[in-house]
């Protein structure tokens, strides 16, 4: 058969290897693209992680001094940092989670791959 040819339907058909190139080439493409947003997604991760051990150092600090103080001040300092680190901790979890999900992504389009000869 040509490398294309049209079927009594009407229907155009491509020869069954080009059909492999191509869905080849397809999944080279789009691993590519998972691997340099996974890329970024890490970094995201791991700026993540040191803004939430800093704020989640804060809050501990924050929490000691308010306990061994009267003033009102110092509580509310306190649950503003617990309220920072809890709303980075979940912002961390995110970002862990979107790598997890560009992880399956790279190992589906891996199970699928077939590389062209």
């Amino acid at each position: 058969m040509p490398p294309a040819a049209v079927s009594s339907h009407g229907v155009r058909r491509l020869h069954p290897m080009l059909g492999k190139r191509v869905a080849a080439k397809r999944i080279e493409r789009q691993l590519r693209s998972v691997v340099v947003d996974l890329k970024a997604a890490r970094d995201r991760v791991a700026i993540a992680k040191e803004q939430y051990e800093a704020f989640r150092d804060d809050d501990e600090e924050a929490r000691m001094r308010s306990l061994g103080s009267d003033a009102v001040e110092d509580r509310h300092v306190a649950e503003q940092a617990k309220r920072h680190a809890e709303v980075m901790r979940q912002e961390l979890e995110r970002a862990e989670g979107h790598v997890a999900a560009l992880e399956r992504s790279r190992d589906e389009l891996l199970s699928r791959y077939e590389p062209s000869s």
